[in-house]
């Protein structure tokens, strides 16, 4: 046998009209079906102990703060309001419906309410922070056999790499020197500062610095192919770099690019360079630094 729930015997208890609810079908079935009758019968005590204690409260002019069934003031508040209207055969606005569903179970929409928050909490930091974290670059594996230098994410993922000449990757001196990983701009975005030749594009780059952004797009390029002179000799060429390394600009948390290059034995340079590739500052050395 199929029983009533007790939402629909709550309606029928509090006289709810013949378009809510099938009043004839649901006496049909009480007057066969004990369980049913018996679970009516303390719905409508239960409101016969609501309507009691609110008149009472009214009466005596004092606060109901809880009663036995543990129903809050507002939620009996809510219960009398819906059945008033009902005995009245009026229909209330449905946002006024509603806002009376929440004060009956507000315990049942405080729990909703909380799982949305947990839900929208996870939306608006964790999710955003797995986002921002893949893409930016974390460390590199270098590829001697084919000459391939390859950058991942924190997330172990291969992002892109960097065609070099087998003989520089391969440099028994060792790349770390001439590779950086790091956020030049402080902006939370991971760029690649790298001192070797590369091909790119077709083309094949020289020794210099190169910066290149998080998705491998070649920002900065600075050869440092120029002519210095010195005690009426010239001295021209392209300067290998020697070594390099990041340090604070003093501006936020942006980085700045100091190496040292040379021209096979002399001369020698320090160049500090920003992280938008234009030279700050040189130091020129007439022999090896």
């Amino acid at each position: 046998m199929i029983h009533f729930e007790d939402k629909t015997l709550e309606l029928f208890v509090l006289g709810a009209p013949d378009s809510d609810i099938d009043r004839r079908g649901i006496e049909a079935h009480l007057e066969v079906c004990a369980s049913c009758r018996k679970r009516k019968e303390e719905i409508a005590s239960y409101y016969a102990e609501v309507r009691s204690e609110l008149r009472d409260a009214e009466s005596n002019a004092e606060p109901v703060e809880m009663l036995p069934a543990r129903r809050h003031e507002s939620t009996l508040q809510a219960y009398f309001e819906r059945f008033e209207s009902m005995e009245r055969g009026a229909r209330r606005p449905v946002s006024i419906r509603m806002w009376d569903s929440v004060r009956m179970h507000p315990y049942r929409y405080a729990g909703v309410g909380l799982l949305a928050g947990i839900v929208l909490l996870a939306v608006l930091v964790v999710l955003p922070s797995r986002i921002s974290n893949t893409g930016n670059l974390s460390y590199y594996k270098i590829d001697k056999v084919n000459g391939f230098i390859k950058l991942y994410n924190n997330q172990n993922v291969e992002e892109w790499g960097i065609s070099a000449p087998i003989e520089s990757v391969a440099d028994p001196g060792g790349i770390d020197r001439y590779i950086k990983i790091a956020d030049l701009r402080g902006d939370g975005r991971t760029e690649v500062v790298y001192l070797g030749p590369a091909y790119y594009q077709g083309s094949m780059l020289p020794w210099g610095i190169k910066i290149f952004g998080p998705s491998g797009a070649l920002q900065h390029e600075l050869p440092f192919q120029r002519t210095q002179s010195f005690r009426w000799r010239d001295y021209s060429g392209n300067y290998e770099p020697r070594g390099l390394d990041l340090f604070p600009s003093g501006k936020n948390k942006a980085l700045d690019i100091f190496c040292t290059m040379t021209s096979f034995r002399s001369p020698s340079v320090l160049a500090r360079i920003s992280n938008s590739g234009e030279v700050i500052g040189e130091y020129w050395h007439f022999g090896n630094l």
